[in-house]
């Protein structure tokens, strides 16, 4: 599982829907798009836990290999997850 989401939405702004789903679901890896050029939504986006920030345009590379890497992520904390859940209910 991943989220790839604009900075801005019509309800929430990005940083808003970040702390969202890191309240609800901290292992959801959160990839943010923006128009703006603003190097404090970044760092803000990161420090908040973002997985990747980008600037549009992006590269379809560059977005394709953060998703991947998101998806990389979530399935090795699944699987560590699911391995911590079957070592448990062995004990």
């Amino acid at each position: 599982s991943y989220y790839l989401g604009k900075h801005e939405l019509p309800v929430l702004n990005g940083i808003d829907l970040l702390k969202h789903i890191q309240a609800s679901d901290s292992w959801v890896p959160v990839i943010l798009l923006t128009g703006d050029d603003d190097l404090d939504l970044e760092y803000h986006a990161r420090r908040l836990g973002a997985f990747a920030f980008f600037q549009k345009p992006v590269g379809p590379s560059r977005l394709l290999g953060a998703v991947g890497d998101a998806v990389a992520q979530s399935r090795t904390r699944q699987g560590r997850q699911r391995d911590a859940y079957q070592l448990e209910r062995r004990t």
